[in-house]
């Protein structure tokens, strides 16, 4: 059993109770899309991908609440962010990142699917962006067991402000 004391958000509470019993295996085959000027944004509420004033899904921390406006302080800004540059090039978004073992393992390893795809092979050559949470980049420990399975931290570059791409590969 599931237990919600600590859960803030009522929204959030009717989901996990909701969920709890749920069963989330899909038989689906996985796809990388592509978006046309978007957005990344970096920070708790803005973490992600923005294309057409939405977040896209599974570009915040882990799904689940990235469509929801999350209030700070008691204020919710909900207006796509702001774009502060503008990057003529092609890459691919590899997650919203946090410093910590347990996501780095279950939430920001699956990003990187794509990688070992033969289907996807034409896009390890590009750019492989992130974005943080919070302020702390991920640990040492993560970026050397990518270096394990091949990817290069020099392929990595975190977006720190918003910025907008001609294309992003999700």
């Amino acid at each position: 059993m599931l237990h919600l004391n600590h859960i803030d958000r009522a929204s959030a509470k009717a989901i996990l109770k909701e969920s709890q019993h749920a069963f989330f295996a899909k038989n689906e085959n996985l796809n990388v899309h592509a978006y046309s000027n978007a957005i990344v944004r970096q920070g708790f509420a803005y973490a992600g991908v923005w294309h057409n004033e939405q977040r896209l899904p599974h570009t915040w921390l882990h799904r689940g609440f990235e469509h929801e406006p999350l209030v700070l302080n008691g204020h919710c800004d909900c207006a796509t962010p702001p774009k502060e540059n503008m990057i003529h090039e092609e890459v691919v978004f590899v997650g919203s990142f946090n410093a910590c073992w347990g996501h780095e393992i279950t939430d920001h390893l699956k990003h990187f699917w794509f990688y070992f795809n033969e289907h996807y092979q034409h896009l390890k050559h590009l750019k492989l962006i992130y974005t943080l949470i919070f302020d702390k980049k991920p640990t040492h420990n993560f970026f050397e067991l990518l270096e394990y399975l091949g990817i290069r931290q020099k392929q990595l570059q975190c977006i720190e402000k918003p910025t907008q791409f001609k294309t992003i590969y999700v």
